[in-house]
């Protein structure tokens, strides 16, 4: 991904060209490995992005907010998607939000996949019922 957004319970958390390499490797993945797109934000993972280098649009203000978000989602779940700089109000963003909000209310019996097929069923309705043709949700 050469851009990249993590989606929160409640924010959104957007990477450009430079951050978003070094926000792979800090979490210990290499080019051409399978990324996991759904994460835990773990006192590990908060470790690792705080070890993130100051570059480009990643400001030391920047860290330090984006640090801050992750924090205040400690122990719940994350969405890495390389769809950059979404609108908060747009259908995707509504449907990213909620996914992440509903992985981390599971129930330990419910499996990630069946919470995802879950939430994407529900979204895919409703899109269809407003018939708005120009966002699938996959």
């Amino acid at each position: 991904m050469l851009r990249l957004s993590i989606v929160t319970p409640h924010h959104i958390l957007s990477l450009g060209m430079l951050s978003a390499p070094d926000f792979f490797e800090v979490l210990g993945f290499r080019d051409g490995d399978e990324t996991d797109t759904i994460q835990i934000i773990t006192d590990d993972f908060l470790q690792r992005m705080a070890k993130m280098k100051i570059q480009g649009s990643f400001s030391v203000e920047y860290k330090a907010n984006f640090i801050k978000c992750l924090e205040k989602a400690k122990d719940k779940y994350c969405i890495l998607t390389d769809d950059w700089m979404l609108d908060v109000q747009s259908e995707k963003a509504k449907y990213l939000f909620e996914l992440a909000s509903e992985l981390t209310k599971k129930d330990i019996s419910e499996t990630i996949e069946s919470v995802k097929n879950r939430v994407t069923q529900k979204y895919n309705e409703q899109l269809n019922t407003q018939k708005d043709a120009d966002i699938q949700i996959k």
